[in-house]
């Protein structure tokens, strides 16, 4: 189960490549950029969530009680951060996009 998690994190840097190409090439407002940001959105939420649960299940058939500290421990919190700025990230595009279709059309 943790290699289709690991899979999961390496499809979402090869998401964060793809949006680097996409940059590179000028293409700052692209549908393309912001589809890439909701994917590695969803594949980091996709694994937090995922980590959670193997971890509860983890420490429930270990029988030690500390539930709370296998939900919660650093690595789920950061990547439900970095989760949350990817997130933020393609919602600026979004917006960044509509404004310079607007532009576009006024000038």
């Amino acid at each position: 189960l943790m290699y289709i998690l690991y899979a999961v994190l390496l499809f979402a840097f090869i998401q964060f490549y793809l949006i680097l190409i996409e940059v590179g090439k000028g293409r700052y407002f692209s549908k393309k950029i912001i589809n890439h940001f909701w994917i590695i959105t969803l594949c980091t939420l996709i694994y937090a969530i995922a980590k959670m649960i193997v971890g509860f299940i983890f420490s429930y058939f270990q029988g030690n009680g500390d539930y709370l500290s296998s939900l919660l421990n650093t690595e789920i919190i950061a990547v439900l951060a970095l989760s949350t700025v990817f997130y933020l990230m393609k919602n600026l595009f979004e917006q960044a996009k509509i404004l310079k279709e607007e532009q576009d059309l006024t000038v």
